[in-house]
């Protein structure tokens, strides 16, 4: 039955004409013939066929409506957008990796809630990439807010607090037999894409944006990240995506200097490049 309404939803645009044609048919061998039944049966024929069409027009619009409603993107706070990861990384199952990305303002919010999601991890080995701005204002662009350059002053202990409990959080980890590598580079410039991504064992983004607001004031965009997942093949998630990624990306491997990294790397050990393992 199912398959019999797919193929009628697939080709009603066909039948609707094959009508019309039968309808045009009996009317003119209606004529001829001035057969009052063939003139009655074209006349159902045409009627059916109009319907459809109505009915086609009708779906259209509908199916705008639900595009429409799908391109819409809800925001989520950053304790939200970490609550949401955190749940999702609750309910998934054993796996041999699970690879996050964030990248940050000065991490004074956002440590307490990666380490949360990062505890949730039940994996062979969680890879943890962070990105954290620069805590010399000489180091930012000359587009800097006041509000930016304030941002500043916190990064030197946010830097501690991360030095100091990555090793707690590794031993919560070890009880689960899952290992920890984690590693915090310092990037240059005025910060204004930031957000955390999944990108292992399933692909789940936030992102959000720092920018000039109402009554000339700076916002971080704390409560307006973006969500975007695998599967999402829409304009807006598709541009969130890029943005996400290739800002990681570039100050990662272009702006930034590795201040922290867990384990320690051995002695002559080199650092490993932006996605290997």
């Amino acid at each position: 039955m199912a398959a019999a309404q797919e193929w009628l939803k697939r080709n009603r645009q066909w039948i609707a004409l094959l009508l019309f044609v039968l309808a045009v048919v009996l009317q003119f061998i209606g004529a001829i013939y001035g057969s009052e039944r063939a003139t009655l049966a074209s006349g159902i024929a045409f009627l059916i066929a109009v319907v459809e069409r109505l009915t086609k027009i009708g779906t259209g619009v509908d199916e705008v409506l639900e595009l429409q409603k799908a391109e819409r993107q809800p925001v989520f706070s950053l304790p939200e957008s970490m609550a949401d990861i955190h749940d999702r990384l609750v309910h998934t199952r054993r796996t041999k990796k699970v690879a996050i990305q964030h990248l940050g303002l000065n991490m004074t919010e956002a440590w307490n809630e990666l380490k949360r999601a990062l505890a949730s991890c039940d994996a062979v080995v969680v890879d943890c990439e962070v990105l954290i701005m620069t805590d010399n204002v000489d180091e930012l662009g000359p587009d800097a807010a006041a509000e930016v350059r304030s941002w500043c002053q916190a990064v030197p202990n946010a830097i501690a607090v991360i030095q100091r409990e990555t090793p707690l959080l590794a031993a919560v980890l070890d009880q689960k037999k899952t290992a920890l590598r984690l590693t915090l580079r310092k990037y240059k410039g005025t910060p204004r894409i930031h957000g955390v991504l999944i990108s292992e064992p399933f692909e789940r983004g936030y992102v959000s944006f720092a920018s000039w607001a109402q009554n000339a004031t700076f916002e971080w965009g704390g409560d307006d990240y973006f969500r975007f997942e695998s599967g999402t093949t829409s304009n807006a998630d598709r541009r969130l995506r890029q943005l996400l990624r290739g800002a990681f990306e570039y100050h990662w491997t272009e702006t930034s200097t590795t201040v922290f990294a867990y384990p320690p790397p051995a002695a002559g050990t080199p650092q490993l490049a932006l996605g290997q393992p």
